[in-house]
């Protein structure tokens, strides 16, 4: 699966409104890491690919944090495994 992203560079700074207009473009996630990791990348002449767990819905509140942490952990495991997979794939 391959959607829209996006990164940002401040812990929890998106408004409302900022978030009303990622929806409106299709934005499926908001990180921090990855446009600093595909810049370093571009610059080296390396290739650069991100695998995300998402744990919070920013438009309705939903987060994976509060309760029985089971559902974080295999979203984690399966990004690791997805990445993994990928890596061999690819040869890397």
């Amino acid at each position: 699966m391959s959607d829209a992203n996006a990164s940002d560079d401040a812990f929890y700074a998106e408004t409302p409104e900022w978030i009303a207009t990622l929806e409106r473009h299709g934005v499926l996630n908001v990180e921090m890491e990855s446009s600093a990791l595909y810049v370093v990348a571009r610059l080296r002449g390396l290739r650069a690919g991100m695998v995300c767990a998402c744990s919070s819905n920013l438009v309705d509140g939903a987060s994976l944090y509060s309760g029985t942490k089971d559902r974080l952990a295999q979203g984690w495991r399966l990004s690791i495994e997805a990445a993994l997979e990928t890596a061999v794939r690819l040869k890397l």
